[in-house]
C-alpha cells in the first residue's frame, strides 16, 4: 500500500520535473503552458499535497520514515514509467514522422509524374 502511494507521488513529481524541463528546453514552450494551464496546475497542487510522502521517503531520519525499500521499490516504479512513456512516445513519432513521408512521396507522384524517388 505505502508502495503505491510512493510510486504515484514520484511518479506526479517526475512529470512535473520533465514538463518543466520542457518548457525551458524548447523554443516557444510556454505555449505548451497555454493549453495544458489546469493540467500543470493540478500536477503542482498535487506535489505540494505529497510533500509529506516525499519527506517521509528521503528526509526523515527517525521511526516514522518509510521503508528504504519501499523508496526503491517506488523510485525504480515510477522512472521505468517515465522512461518507458518516453520510448514509447519516441517510437510513435518516428512511425507518425516516416508514414507522412510516405504519404507526402506519393501525393508528391501522383501530382507530378517527374518524381523519382531515390
Amino acid at each position: 500500500m505505502l508502495t503505491l502511494l510512493a510510486t504515484l507521488a514520484l511518479l506526479n513529481l517526475f512529470c512535473l520535473g520533465m514538463f518543466i524541463k520542457q518548457v525551458f528546453i524548447i523554443e516557444g514552450g510556454l505555449r505548451i503552458f497555454d493549453t495544458m494551464a489546469l493540467q500543470v496546475l493540478l500536477s503542482g497542487v498535487l506535489v505540494l499535497i505529497n510533500i509529506p510522502v516525499y519527506q517521509g521517503l528521503f528526509l526523515r531520519k527517525d521511526k516514522g520514515r518509510l521503508p528504504i525499500s519501499v523508496a526503491v521499490q517506488s523510485t525504480t516504479l515510477a522512472l521505468s514509467a517515465c522512461v518507458l512513456f518516453i520510448s514509447t512516445l519516441d517510437h510513435m513519432f518516428h512511425i507518425f514522422v516516416s508514414n507522412v513521408g510516405l504519404k507526402f512521396q506519393q501525393l508528391f507522384y501522383k501530382t507530378n509524374r517527374s518524381y523519382i524517388p531515390l
